[in-house]
């Protein structure tokens, strides 16, 4: 039963995220039938408008599918990454309830693998930023970016919002992201992934390695993890 008494957040949003949290804990498993929208009523106490708009969002999101004569059907949680174009976080996930937690903004010293991957000088400094990527109150990424100072100037006022976009920031700069070339590899989660990304010990994660160009002048390497039970890539290939 749902106490409406005990926060301002609307019934079905409670419904909603009560039901994705057993999804995501997977109480509910791909391929199950959730329990009808009259059941639901009987476990919550509302309404079935409540209920349906619950589910209605769920499906949206792309966590269930409402099949007639069937039933509202889970559906593969993991996220989709495609490869098709160069995009942020923010701009991969518009459809979700997705956020960032800035947790450093830092002015160092180029790293030797950021100096070789954006062909810059040695003596370069870079903005370096990490934040947490966050869908629908689940910790399922980490992103570090480094940035060259000299290309553009950020502070961390601009990074500090949870909808804050990174390549909305360069681009406010007029600087446009023409190619980017990446790497994926499958690691496990080192002691201070488990912690930020709150995992098990030596947990599956998708490695991405990033170094993204405008017209061939070196902006962005990034190093982006995200969970491996949360998200999968997808690539579409052409033929001849």
């Amino acid at each position: 039963m749902i106490d409406s008494t005990k926060t301002n957040e609307p019934l079905y949003k409670q419904i909603y995220n009560e039901l994705l949290q057993k999804i995501i804990r997977n109480e509910y498993h791909e391929g199950d039938i959730l329990p009808s929208e009259p059941a639901l009523q009987d476990t919550y106490g509302v309404s079935r408008i409540t209920i349906r708009r619950a589910m209605d969002i769920l499906q949206t999101n792309g966590y269930v599918k409402k099949h007639s004569g069937i039933g509202t059907i889970v559906m593969n949680t993991k996220h989709g990454l495609q490869l098709k174009r160069i995009s942020s976080f923010s701009e991969d996930n518009l459809n979700r309830d997705a956020l960032s937690e800035l947790v450093s903004f830092d002015i160092v010293e180029a790293p030797l693998q950021v100096v070789t991957k954006l062909h810059l000088r040695e003596d370069v400094q870079v903005y370096k930023i990490e934040r947490l990527r966050i869908i629908n109150g689940e910790k399922v990424g980490f992103h570090r970016s480094f940035i060259p100072i000299n290309k553009v100037e950020i502070t961390q006022s601009d990074m500090v919002s949870p909808q804050a976009s990174l390549y909305q920031v360069l681009r406010a700069h007029d600087i446009h992201l023409t190619t980017a070339n990446e790497t994926i590899e499958a690691m496990s989660a080192t002691s201070m992934l488990q912690d930020q990304l709150q995992l098990e010990d030596h947990a599956p994660l998708l490695y991405i390695e990033r170094c993204s160009f405008d017209h061939h002048e070196g902006i962005e390497f990034a190093e982006i993890y995200y969970r491996a039970d949360r998200y999968k890539y997808h690539v579409e290939l052409e033929g001849e």
